[in-house]
């Protein structure tokens, strides 16, 4: 009977040394598995990050894009605003010089007017004279008068 409790305790050992090996081998393929994940993570935190670093970079470039075209667009609109206004400035000024040449010529004319009889346009102190061969109306007298 010896042999047979010989056999059952080299039994329970070669049971108790399968087991401590599969629970050596089970816990290095956790830690391979821990690694692995740990790894997996750390390259995600590298991809993440190396991708954050490249929006922020485009994000970027579009912004500086975006503002040199803002600034491109208001520099256009300062520069025809500028043109606007100088058009407009010689428009005016061309408008007052024509007005002060006609009010000055309307003054003139009104001034040169001013010894001119409003109705007939001939000089006020000028006298009268009748065409040649017909009498004076004013010196002479009528027919029935003389009667």
């Amino acid at each position: 009977m010896m042999t047979s409790a010989v056999m059952s305790s080299h039994s329970a050992d070669d049971i108790i040394g399968r087991c401590r090996y599969s629970r050596r081998l089970l816990m290095s393929n956790v830690e391979q598995e821990a690694d692995t994940s740990k790894r997996n993570s750390e390259e995600c935190d590298v991809v993440l990050k190396e991708s954050a670093d490249g929006l922020a970079m485009m994000t970027s470039s579009v912004t500086r894009y975006s503002r040199r075209l803002l600034m491109s667009n208001v520099e256009q609109e300062a520069d025809t605003s500028k043109r606007n206004s100088e058009e407009c400035d010689v428009v005016l000024k061309e408008s007052a010089d024509g007005l002060a040449m006609m009010t000055s010529s309307v003054t003139r004319g009104k001034s040169s007017r001013k010894h001119l009889k409003p109705t007939t346009g001939q000089p006020a102190a000028s006298i009268s004279l009748p065409p040649a061969g017909q009498p004076d109306a004013s010196n002479s007298t009528s027919s029935r008068e003389l009667q």
